[in-house]
């Protein structure tokens, strides 16, 4: 009853877009020094973020989005998706070319249709190189767990059936582990996990009216599935919240599961979203985006061109590309940079502690998408322990600790964290 009630609640919210709301933090259309079409944004932190576009398209932050830089791509296709799992590794996915080379339409049927390709760095993105996963491959679905872990789904279009690889290794090296079944047009367009064991994907068949999206079940890693439940449109993109949350999003489709994917309620048509949590979220529909909650809508803006992608780190920070280069962010500087525990992470990350260098105090930022038990410990150049400053069960969010060096000498130290399977190294100095 209390999610009914929530539901029309909500909806109400969402129908009121064009009305008058109260702003409190200012959009900002920042210079992106292109014109081709972005497609899609991620940022790790605060400051650092990538966009990724037509043309091969890839552009850098360092400042939170106030000047972006090219990166040289191996590449001229249009770049689909993008995700990094810290400062330095990242993947990209390109969308899928003829042997022509003329853009396949969105959902090619053709035995001969080229292949999506993988694009990989290790320094940030000042260096790709192309990982080709096989031939006349269309990758829609990329989700990493942690730097090592990840899934990326698609479709082979030359045997006509859904398909999906997996990676432990940090993207070094791919296998098939995983394909549907050959019955009409379908893909695997999204893959979710919330541990190594425990994840959905989600198959979309274009051979009917409605083009309904199969939720699928693991409890092993992926190499098995099973059908639990069915969304009554076609959903590219899914958003886990938790275990029982998560939303999904398609072509005249949005929906919202409460019971792990089973069930689904739908919602209205988004062009794009990025939801913060079960009740809350940016969303945009139609040329107007805006952050929602069970308390109203916030941070509304009338964007010029069609908007394909949102990043946010809460209901204060938020990023949006689209067509013809625009890139906006919205930003209330009133809490930003206190981010609510009850937001939470898409990845693992340890952030570079700051200052940097240091004397006596520094600060270690870092992120745990699920709940989990972290150790975060201090270590000489020699690989000797200094000093053990987290070790707990912690729950799932943005965290952060404070080092204090006064009783150790001036010198490089090296801060390392352990939070489930993920492992993270990354170097310090003390200047006294």
């Amino acid at each position: 009853m209390k999610k009914k009630l929530f539901q029309l609640v909500f909806n109400t919210f969402i129908l009121l877009f064009i009305a008058i709301i109260p702003v409190y933090g200012q959009w900002t259309e920042l210079n992106s020094g292109v014109s081709a079409d972005l497609s899609d944004i991620f940022f790790i932190n605060y400051t650092t973020g990538w966009v990724v576009g037509d043309e091969g398209i890839v552009l850098h932050t360092v400042d939170g989005g106030a000047s972006w830089a090219i990166q040289d791509t191996p590449t001229d296709s249009a770049l689909y998706r993008v995700v990094f799992t810290d400062e330095d590794h990242g993947y990209i996915i390109s969308k899928q070319y003829s042997e022509d080379g003329w853009l396949t339409n969105v959902f090619p049927n053709e035995h001969n249709a080229g292949s999506s390709r993988l694009l990989l760095t290790t320094d940030g993105g000042n260096n790709w190189t192309v990982d080709n996963l096989g031939d006349s491959l269309q990758l829609l679905g990329i989700h990493f767990l942690n730097s090592d872990t990840g899934w990326i789904s698609g479709r082979d279009s030359y045997n006509l059936i859904p398909i999906l690889f997996k990676t432990v290794d940090a993207g070094n090296s791919w296998n098939k582990i995983y394909e549907g079944s050959v019955s009409g047009i379908s893909y695997f367009n999204d893959v979710v996990f919330v541990d190594n064991e425990n994840g959905w994907l989600f198959e979309t068949k274009y051979d009917s009216e409605d083009n309904p999206t199969i939720i699928f079940r693991t409890f092993d890693g992926g190499l098995t599935w099973s059908e639990i439940g069915q969304t009554s449109g076609p959903a590219f993109t899914a958003t886990l919240i938790d275990q029982d949350t998560m939303w999904a999003y398609g072509h005249n489709y949005s929906g919202i599961s409460y019971d792990g994917g089973i069930n689904w309620n739908q919602m209205d048509n988004f062009n794009s979203m990025f939801p913060l949590s079960g009740t809350a979220g940016w969303f945009v529909q139609g040329y107007d985006i805006s952050y929602t909650d069970n308390s109203g809508i916030s941070g509304q803006y009338l964007t010029l061109a069609t908007v394909n992608s949102i990043f946010a780190f809460d209901k204060n920070l938020c990023w949006a590309v689209g067509r013809y280069g625009n890139i906006i962010k919205y930003y209330n500087d009133v809490t930003t940079s206190v981010i609510s525990s009850t937001q939470t992470p898409l990845n693992f990350n340890l952030g570079q502690n700051y200052p940097n260098p240091f004397n006596p105090e520094t600060k270690i930022n870092y992120h745990l998408p699920f709940a989990t038990h972290v150790t975060l410990t201090v270590y000489n150049i020699l690989g000797q322990e200094v000093e053990k400053i987290v070790e707990s069960e912690l729950p799932a969010g943005y965290h952060s600790v404070k080092w204090d060096a006064s009783k150790v000498s001036s010198g490089v130290y090296i801060y390392r964290i352990t939070a489930g399977s993920f492992t993270y190294t990354k170097k310090m100095l003390v200047m006294k």
